[in-house]
């Protein structure tokens, strides 16, 4: 969201024109038509791109938008901070004394403090590969492969998201019907998955009419299949949600359909959200060229896709359906798009991450959940076993990022860390075990700890302390969710979150915290 801001389109109302155009094909698989126009829209909006870029007057912000460049800026940060604070520290002391003092700044000595998410992990181990003398304390949560994110997210990334869709339904199995709207007093995990199956298949070609505020909008099967893709990010949260539409989808529409819709501005046909050049709506997104930089960022960093041919792509994409039907006709648009995609940066760190690198300052600590939909824990065992001296801590749970499922054993494991610098010294990684379901999200079971013991005396202060803070560390894990599910991968649903504090009951103080 700095400027100059990355666009491709010549003004915001045409972008949101070609943004809903690319919208209303639906994801792959949606139709037997669907992967020619997308191929051919995707390349389209790729080589005007790359015109637009030729044609702008002076240098364009999308050849500068590599990781590699990130980096920099974040060393740049971090050591104009430390001359900044070193500067405060000598008025300070003169305050005190009377005396000018002498600056405690030593150019290159500053070292980096760092919390990075998802591709933010891929931030902070390129960061660690270009500056391991840099590192003060690192934590990489939720992690990236770099293997997997060089070759513009193959299906490697997606190898535990059925896991993370499978708990949907044995979540549900277990909550029962008195609250989880699937279930029924006789019926199986098998059972919850066929029905909510038949649910969203009824869908495919027949959409669900629905009267809205804004006017007529129908709910299709690719709006469900990215809506149950994008709650695998926040089981936590939006599992009871997804619970409860695909009950109103099948019931032929409710209350909580309608509250979803309407939470959407961006899928309003009926509305512009720019207004004589401006955004007036405060819930509108801010940025109407959402895929103009995530396309600049993942195509740039990656191998050059642009020789791929639609016949070479289309066995790729039915093998990811067909190993990852919740998520692999969504993830495979991202390859697509970097196909389309021609704008090659200036500066970018072509390290493959194959070997081991350079011990750095500081261990990095690296987290990741059992069942992450998008950076499965193998991601997170391969990143470690690059950087010696790291360590890992693994979330017994489902979701993406440790904030998917707050814990009192993570987050003290993360603020040891950064306090001391400490990371875990045993064999293999660390195992937090959070509460069992979305359903039971503030459960005290004492079968489900909380903390590790091995952190010591402190450990029940610690864990006190921590369970304290859990509520607001899951407000965090939301907000960061909603950017997530808007970055560009899921289109206009970075609103679907929003909409389940609204829609789901039990969690009203979870909505407090976050408004």
């Amino acid at each position: 969201m700095s400027e100059p801001l990355a666009k491709c389109m010549p003004d915001e109302p045409s972008a949101w024109s070609w943004e809903l155009r690319e919208k209303s094909e639906g994801i792959l698989g949606s139709s037997d038509a669907a992967l020619g126009r997308l191929w051919s829209m995707t390349h389209a909006f790729g080589s005007f791109c790359k015109k637009a870029m030729e044609d702008a007057e002076g240098p364009d912000i999308k050849e500068y938008m590599s990781t590699a460049s990130v980096a920099r800026d974040m060393l740049e940060i971090t050591e104009r901070h430390a001359e900044h604070t070193a500067e405060q520290r000598v008025q300070l002391a003169g305050w005190k004394t009377g005396k000018r003092l002498n600056s405690d700044y030593r150019p290159g000595a500053a070292k980096l403090l760092y919390w990075g998410f998802s591709y933010g992990t891929f931030i902070g181990s390129t960061f660690a590969s270009m500056f391991p003398d840099r590192i003060g304390r690192v934590v990489l949560d939720g992690v990236v492969s770099s293997y997997d994110y060089m070759n513009n997210l193959g299906n490697g990334s997606l190898t535990d998201s059925e896991k993370t869709m499978h708990s949907f339904y044995t979540y549900c199995h277990a909550a029962g019907p008195a609250s989880c709207e699937l279930a029924t007093p006789n019926s199986t995990v098998l059972d919850i998955e066929q029905r909510s199956q038949t649910i969203i298949q009824s869908l495919y070609h027949a959409p669900l009419p629905l009267n809205t505020p804004s006017g007529p909008e129908v709910l299709t099967w690719s709006d469900v299949k990215i809506l149950l893709f994008a709650s695998t990010y926040h089981p936590q949260l939006v599992f009871p949600l997804v619970a409860t539409l695909l009950a109103a989808i099948e019931a032929g529409g409710g209350h909580e359909l309608d509250t979803l819709i309407t939470a959407n501005p961006i899928s309003h046909p009926y509305s512009c959200p720019v207004v004589n050049g401006t955004m007036p709506a405060p819930d509108s997104p801010p940025n109407p060229h959402p895929n103009v930089a995530m396309n600049a960022v993942l195509c740039g960093d990656g191998h050059d896709q642009t020789a791929l041919t639609l016949p070479a792509f289309t066995p790729y994409w039915h093998a990811m359906h067909s190993a990852f039907p919740t998520a692999g006709s969504v993830w495979s648009m991202l390859r697509m798009r970097c196909a389309a995609w021609p704008i090659r940066p200036r500066h970018r760190f072509p390290d493959p991450f194959a070997a081991p690198k350079a011990t750095t300052a500081h261990p990095l600590l690296f987290l990741s959940t059992t069942a992450d939909p998008v950076t499965p824990l193998r991601s997170a065992r391969l990143m470690h076993r690059i950087f010696p001296g790291s360590a890992l801590v693994v979330v017994d749970g489902a979701g993406h990022t440790s904030l998917a499922v707050p814990n009192a054993c993570s987050l003290a494991h993360i603020r040891r860390y950064f306090q001391t610098g400490a990371v875990p010294r045993r064999p293999g990684p660390v195992l937090c075990v959070p509460p069992p379901s979305p359903w039971s999200l503030n459960s005290t079971d004492p079968a489900s700890p909380f903390y590790d013991p091995a952190l010591g005396e402190g450990g029940a202060a610690v864990q006190d302390e921590a369970e304290a803070q859990e509520r607001g560390l899951r407000a965090v894990g939301v907000r960061i969710m909603e950017r997530v599910v808007g970055s560009g991968v899921f289109g206009f649903y970075q609103h679907v979150l929003r909409s389940s504090r609204v829609v789901v009951s039990g969690v009203g103080t979870t909505a407090s915290l976050v408004q």
